[in-house]
């Protein structure tokens, strides 16, 4: 599965995006399609827990960074 985020911040454009890539098993993935438009964000954050993931990160301002990530994802804000 693939997540991309984009943190729009209105300060001139240049907004930091954020993508990870985690495997996922066929079940897992016709769960997930399945939850359409209200996919549980907390499952997707279950399952990542003890996968490696592929992270491309770009904050604003700086250079483009692709690595493997261990540990689960954080999806959205857990206020």
């Amino acid at each position: 599965m693939k997540i991309f985020t984009e943190t729009i911040d209105w300060a001139g454009g240049d907004d930091p995006q954020y993508c990870s890539v985690v495997p996922v098993t066929p079940a897992e993935a016709k769960e997930l399609i399945g939850q359409g438009e209200r996919v549980d964000t907390q499952r997707i954050e279950a399952i990542s827990r003890d996968r490696c993931h592929l992270r491309m990160d770009y904050p604003r301002g700086e250079t483009q960074q692709i690595y493997w990530a261990e540990g689960p994802l954080r999806i959205g804000s857990h206020d």
